[in-house]
C-alpha cells in the first residue's frame, strides 16, 4: 500500500532570499499560507527552491525552519532528484522508496513509473498543467509548483478526483493550465516569485545563474494570473 503522506496535492516551495541568505520570516509566512490553503504537503530545497545555488548550510536552515514551522501539520519532505530514467525506475522498485516523483510531462513514462511502483510506491506527478491526467494513470498525488501559486484549487482537484467528481476536477485543471504553462514553465521559479509577489509574499530575487523578469514579462505573469482567477 503506497505511504499515506505522499498523497495529495503536495506543493514545492520557493526559497525566499535576502541579503543574509534564507528570508526566515518569509519562509514561515509561506507554510502559514499553505496551512490555510489545505495543502497536503510541503517539499523544501527541491528545484523551484533554487536548491543548486544554495549552501549545505542554506539547505539545512531551510528545511530547519519549515520543520519548525509547519509544527507536524503536514509531512515535510527534503528534495533530491535525478534523471537517468532506467535508474529512477530501478529505485522505485526498491522496498524502502516510499515514493518516485515525474516532471517530465511524458505521460506515457509516467505511466510506466505507476507500473514499477506497484503497491508500494507513491507515484507523484510534478507537472502542474498534467495533474488530473496523471490522476486518471494513477497518481497517488503531485508535488506541484503550481501549488504554490494556485493551493486551494490544487486540493480542489485531488478531493473532487478522489470523491468520483472528474468532471469538476477536470474543469479546474483546465482554469488554471495556463498558470502552470506560461509562468512556472516558461520562466521557472523567477516567475513563480513575481507571481508569489502579486499574492503579498515577497520571495527575493532569485539566485545567479537566474535572472529576474523583465517589465513585459511581470506584465505578463500578473495577466495570467488574472485570467486563472488567481488574483483579488
Amino acid at each position: 500500500m503506497a505511504d499515506p503522506r505522499f498523497t495529495g496535492a503536495g506543493v514545492a516551495l520557493v526559497t525566499p532570499f535576502d541579503e543574509n541568505g534564507v528570508n526566515e520570516r518569509v519562509l514561515r509566512e509561506l507554510v502559514r499560507f499553505h496551512h490555510r490553503e489545505g495543502t497536503d504537503a510541503l517539499v523544501v530545497c527541491g528545484s523551484t527552491g533554487e536548491a543548486a545555488t544554495m549552501s549545505p548550510e542554506e539547505q539545512r536552515r531551510a528545511i530547519e525552519i519549515v520543520v519548525d514551522e509547519n509544527a507536524g501539520k503536514l509531512p515535510v519532505i527534503a528534495g533530491c532528484g535525478g534523471s537517468d530514467t532506467a535508474r529512477v525506475a530501478e529505485l522505485a522498485r526498491h522496498p524502502n522508496i516510499a515514493g518516485l516523483k515525474d516532471s517530465s510531462g511524458d505521460m506515457k513514462r509516467f505511466a510506466e513509473f505507476v507500473d514499477a511502483c506497484g503497491e508500494h510506491c507513491s507515484p507523484l506527478v510534478g507537472n502542474g498543467a498534467l495533474f488530473y491526467t496523471a490522476l486518471e494513470l494513477g497518481a497517488a498525488g503531485g508535488i506541484i509548483a503550481l501549488g504554490l501559486l494556485a493551493p486551494a484549487e490544487c486540493v480542489a482537484i485531488y478531493r473532487h478526483y478522489s470523491a468520483g467528481e472528474s468532471r469538476s476536477a477536470g474543469e479546474i485543471q483546465e482554469r488554471i493550465a495556463p498558470v502552470h504553462k506560461e509562468i512556472v514553465a516558461q520562466y521557472g521559479a523567477p516567475g513563480v516569485k513575481v507571481a508569489l509577489e502579486l499574492l503579498g509574499y515577497d520571495g527575493g530575487p532569485p539566485r545567479s545563474p537566474l535572472v529576474g523578469l523583465s517589465e513585459k514579462q511581470r506584465r505578463h505573469v500578473a495577466q495570467v494570473m488574472q485570467e486563472a482567477g488567481l488574483l483579488g
